[in-house]
């Protein structure tokens, strides 16, 4: 038995109760037999899109000066320069 686990489900189909939604279901319940806590979550209908800031926090990661997106500051400022 798995103690104090919860597992994040992840249904990306349009059909809230399709066959993705059946195998994330099937799953769940085998996860729950063992004493594991899940949730099902349903965002194939909405919206959703990637980070914004990603340009500005790649180039902060690999220690270079930030490079703002066009028409916007940088959020992010650091002092590594290569």
């Amino acid at each position: 038995m798995i103690k104090n686990m919860k597992v994040l489900l992840i249904n990306g189909s349009p059909r809230s109760n399709g066959n993705t939604f059946t195998a994330l279901k099937e799953v769940a319940g085998a996860l729950e037999a063992e004493g594991v806590e899940t949730e099902i979550v349903p965002i194939g209908a909405k919206a959703v899109q990637g980070c914004t800031l990603g340009r500005s926090i790649a180039w902060v990661l690999k220690g270079l000066k930030t490079q703002p997106l066009p028409g916007k500051e940088p959020s992010v400022k650091t002092n590594f320069v290569r």
